[in-house]
């Protein structure tokens, strides 16, 4: 169902209908007492606006919308924006449904949004780079678990990367779906975001997976069985280990599949050479150690070491102009002496 914010309803009223806010709220309370019961504030704010001839949503699916001003259950909008963080696709089964989900975030000079892809639009993501600038069409707005509004694209929906003659000026970073945390304050089960530097990496292991859900295939009488698969020819793919330390405490962190080959910069295959090459392995170890990184991911205790972990979902390297921005306001503000 569409909903739209008293204030932004009364705004509207005020800038069409020339109302001051004290009259506008008078004629609200009247609707209110005598329709008692029977609608919420903002449905009698609503009833006024029509009253008034002003109509809040009207052609919604033919404009295109800033990200601050989207509305939960409006449809077939339209949205520019530029990629900031991309996130694995995965499958899922939820018992009623199965299938693939995938989504990224984009930003314009108003906020941010995380746009979410089902089945065949998550093909998509393979073309998707951090900085490109997409134009949403034919999207949902929905209302996720947290309170925060998101972009769902359907078979109907389309997405243009980089399309000509299309710029987004200084993006804004707000409504994030992840709390920056300090790695001092994490707990376990907590879904976050951390950032600091890399003090360690270690050789990269191997397990095999399903190819087509990526799933952990166990060994049955010399076979590879995958749980909803059946028998499979095997993928070998990468773990990566790591210590970050934030300047607050040290944290291991584990980097599985396309996580890893994106620190590594190097594909699976690549990755897998270094297991034969010491030496090569010591030279990409060298490159990273030592680089400041962003990564969203969940917090796990390893009941074996008795140790909280970092699983990561999400790496960026961090921008040094932002680091910079930052210490110089800590500083300011006199945490940092």
């Amino acid at each position: 169902m569409m909903s739209m914010r008293y204030e932004d309803i009364v705004n509207s009223i005020k800038k069409e209908a020339g109302l001051n806010e004290e009259e506008i709220k008078l004629r609200v309370n009247k609707k209110l007492e005598l329709l008692s019961g029977l609608i919420s504030k903002e449905g009698a704010a609503h009833i006024i606006a029509n009253e008034l001839g002003i109509k809040l949503l009207d052609d919604i699916s033919l404009r295109r919308f800033k990200i601050n001003k989207i509305i939960t259950g409006m449809r077939s909008l339209e949205l520019l924006g530029k990629v900031i963080r991309k996130f694995d696709a995965r499958e899922f089964n939820n018992g009623t449904r199965s299938g693939k989900v995938g989504s990224f975030l984009i930003a314009d000079e108003t906020g941010t949004v995380k746009v979410v892809l089902w089945g065949e639009q998550c093909k998509n993501l393979d073309e998707i780079k951090d900085n490109d600038i997409v134009k949403v069409k034919n999207a949902g707005v929905k209302e996720n678990n947290k309170g925060f509004k998101e972009l769902h694209l359907n078979d109907r929906s389309k997405i243009e990367i980089n399309p000509a003659g299309e710029t987004v000026g200084e993006v804004v970073l707000v409504g994030s779906q992840r709390q920056l945390k300090k790695i001092n304050e994490i707990n376990d089960g907590d879904n976050v975001e951390i950032a600091g530097w890399i003090l360690e990496v270690f050789e990269p292991r191997f397990y095999a997976s399903c190819p087509f859900c990526n799933k952990k295939a166990e060994v049955n009488d010399g076979r590879f069985i995958c749980g909803e698969h059946g028998p499979i020819n095997e993928k070998m793919v990468a773990i990566l280990n790591l210590f970050v330390d934030d300047g607050t405490g040290v944290v291991r962190v584990v980097c599985f599949r396309d996580q890893a080959e994106k620190i590594l910069g190097l594909d699976n295959n690549g990755i897998q050479m270094l297991r034969e090459n010491a030496q090569a392995f010591e030279d990409v170890k060298n490159k990273i150690k030592g680089r400041h990184v962003v990564m969203d991911g969940r917090v796990k205790r390893n009941e074996m070491f008795d140790r909280l972990e970092f699983i990561v979902s999400s790496f960026n390297e961090s921008d040094p102009r932002n680091m910079a921005q930052n210490l110089l306001k800590e500083v300011e503000f006199g945490k940092v002496s």
